[in-house]
């Protein structure tokens, strides 16, 4: 099963204290399920981040990865 959804996040770096952002965006989830509390869901997202600064990229950022998730089965 496919899961479109829109999200947003808050990122800080607290070793540089300069980088700081909101980032809406958008992402297309492979769900897969399974038997186990555990699943692993790939992912690919785009999403444009407004920095702390008030610097703005160019270009939306692609971003692949892996969601993991733990469900409580009845």
């Amino acid at each position: 099963m496919w899961s479109v959804s829109f999200y947003t996040g808050v990122a800080y770096n607290f070793i540089m204290e300069d980088y700081g952002s909101i980032t809406p965006g958008i992402k297309l989830t492979r769900i897969k399920i399974t038997c186990t509390p555990l699943r692993l869901e790939p992912y690919i997202s785009l999403s444009y981040p407004f920095y702390f600064n008030g610097e703005r990229p160019y270009l939306p950022t692609l971003t692949f990865g892996y969601r993991f998730v733990f469900v409580k089965l009845k």
